[in-house]
């Protein structure tokens, strides 16, 4: 039950939006998840998306509709140059982005002294969906994004299968075809980990649309990096939301 839970979480297409009731504390910032405060990294040159924005608080309300039931959003952030174009107009995209997401069927579940156990069974189940992936088009992960690539749709999502495994996550990866004006596809790649912060399970995601040769290496490299800064951030005692 645990493992289709993880997936179908994971297979949600990513939104642009801004968590609520965020807490603020220099670079970190402090969300309630199921009751417990777990603390979230906001990356060097990225900004918090912000409600009391337009433009932002217009992306908020596709995230609402996109994961009502199934995810909640804790934090979304973008590199704060692309975000002030957004915000003036001069651009409709997010181009390099990040997002922090929980699944709301498992918020109040804890999952300390489980963390290996999560990220093994997540990883195991994963590779067996990316099986006859690899068959096709074999480990090598830039041919495997470009087999992906080609014919993808307006809101397709394809998945890359499990990208790396260490002791705190499970990392994977994603293409996305999204819509522009014009009618044509832009192509979206993301890498997220499954990992535990606090007892509790947290999606960490990072996205680069018109992604350039070997960026899944970079951004697995920034994801992986990015987990171990949130679990040392999250290392202290626990503590209740509030408190």
């Amino acid at each position: 039950m645990l493992r289709k839970l993880l997936l179908a979480a994971l297979m949600i297409v990513a939104c642009f939006g801004a968590a609520s009731g965020q807490r603020l504390t220099g670079q970190i910032v402090e969300v309630d998840v199921g009751g417990r405060t777990v603390k979230l990294i906001v990356a060097e040159g990225q900004c918090v998306l912000d409600g009391t924005e337009q433009a932002d608080r217009s992306i908020l309300d596709v995230v609402t509709r996109a994961l009502a039931g199934q995810n909640e959003l804790l934090l979304h952030t973008a590199e704060c140059a692309n975000l002030a174009e957004v915000r003036r107009g001069a651009t409709a995209y997010l181009d390099n982005f990040a997002q922090a997401q929980v699944l709301i069927q498992l918020k109040t579940r804890d999952f300390r002294g489980e963390e290996g156990r999560v990220v093994e069974q997540v990883c195991r189940y994963l590779r067996t969906l990316g099986e006859e992936l690899q068959k096709k088009v074999g480990p090598d992960i830039e041919r495997r994004i470009a087999d992906l690539a080609l014919g993808i749709g307006v809101n397709e999502q394809r998945q890359l299968g499990v990208l790396d495994q260490d002791e705190h996550g499970c990392y994977t990866g994603t293409l996305m075809g999204l819509s522009t004006p014009s009618g044509e596809t832009r192509l979206l790649l993301g890498v997220y980990a499954v990992t535990v912060l606090n007892g509790r399970i947290v999606y960490l995601y990072r996205f680069q649309a018109q992604p350039q040769e070997g960026e899944q290496r970079r951004l697995l490299a920034v994801v992986k990096a990015a987990v171990k800064d949130h679990i040392s951030a999250n290392s202290e005692e626990t503590k209740p939301a509030g408190r």
